[in-house]
């Protein structure tokens, strides 16, 4: 594909079906095992990826091993930092364009969500455009490659967004989406841990990063493992509450929670209850607890309930905040890899 023939295509390109040809066209004039073959091919995955309705980690695990290998293939240090670019390029223009695929779900037709996936397209466009220079050795602009995908993808009712116009399950279909790509994220952020000497030190992905924590954190869990992978000196932070507090509020719950058990057991089967579960292991270390309870009136038992249900907010609020706090730093320690 000479200079020509590639202006040429690169106006008549109207989509991402059309634009995944032309790469894979250029991609097999390329000797198979050649370190631009696989950079093709990882971008052709990139391309898969944001066609598809659905978000699937697997494309994106394609994409990483071929810029790999390629990376492994490139002659020299400055073509290997080229395709570390590259990767960086590629991973960034993908999550830019889900998140502005999310806000045109929610604001369709919205200035700003035109404005978002336009930008977004252009960006997958730029991308693949580098490495069509890369092949055909000329200079090679998007020439508003960009903007043809948008309208391409808007107007296609058959295709990506065939479900825009069902406005019946459009919330419900909001929510699924946001999900998807917050699971997409997490595990994405994941693997940049794992895989960061495929793409070097990336100020673009650093600041992907941490343009998301703040929103992954609270959804994240418990990341202590991973942090103490990426601070072989991280300690869980010993204070008055996680030593004294905790415990204290832990068994509280427990002995409450085993103490309305009996008390709701014994209204309904009396005596019966004790003759059955009485002598257990699990209940007869607390049974003085039990029967003094059951010995109170109804507004201690009532306020022993209220009492319960408010140390197990305090528990959960406390465990949101301990849990949000160590996924922010996880997410803060990837990010400083880069």
């Amino acid at each position: 594909m000479d200079r020509k023939d590639t202006a040429i295509t690169l106006n008549e390109i109207t989509s991402i079906d059309h634009l995944s040809y032309v790469l894979t066209e250029l991609r097999n004039q390329e000797s198979s095992d050649s370190a631009l073959a696989y950079a093709l091919d990882a971008q052709l995955q990139v391309l898969s990826i944001i066609n598809s309705p659905k978000l699937s980690i697997s494309f994106y695990d394609l994409m990483l091993d071929s810029l790999k290998t390629a990376i492994q293939r490139a002659g020299n240090q400055q073509e290997k930092e080229e395709y570390r670019r590259c990767a960086a390029i590629m991973t960034n223009s993908m999550v830019f364009f889900f998140d502005a695929r999310l806000y045109w779900e929610k604001n369709t037709w919205n200035e700003q969500g035109i404005a978002l996936l336009k930008n977004a397209c252009n960006l997958v466009a730029d991308s693949s455009t580098v490495l069509i220079a890369k092949t055909t050795k000329t200079p090679v602009v998007n020439n508003g490659l960009g903007n043809r995908m948008f309208y391409s993808l808007t107007s296609n009712t058959n295709g990506f967004f065939d479900d825009l116009i069902d406005w019946f399950i459009k919330g419900f279909r909001i929510d699924k989406y946001r999900s998807e790509f917050h699971n997409f994220l997490l595990q994405l952020f994941e693997k940049q841990e794992r895989y960061r000497d495929i793409y070097g030190r990336q100020v673009l992905l650093c600041e992907l990063i941490y343009r998301y924590k703040d929103t992954l954190a609270p959804l994240a869990g418990d990341k202590r493992a991973g942090l103490k992978r990426l601070l072989p000196n991280f300690r869980q932070r010993v204070s008055f509450l996680s030593v004294v507090v905790y415990p204290l509020l832990i068994g509280a719950i427990i002995l409450l929670i085993g103490g309305i058990i009996f008390v709701i057991f014994n209204w309904f089967s009396g005596d019966k209850w004790l003759e059955l579960f009485g002598k257990t292991v699990l209940f007869y270390p607390l049974f003085s607890f039990h029967f003094f309870l059951l010995n109170c009136n109804t507004l201690v038992k009532i306020g022993s309930i209220i009492v319960l249900l408010v140390l197990l907010l305090i528990a959960t609020l406390f465990g949101n905040k301990y849990f949000t706090y160590i996924a922010d730093r996880y997410f803060t320690e990837i990010a400083k890899l880069y």
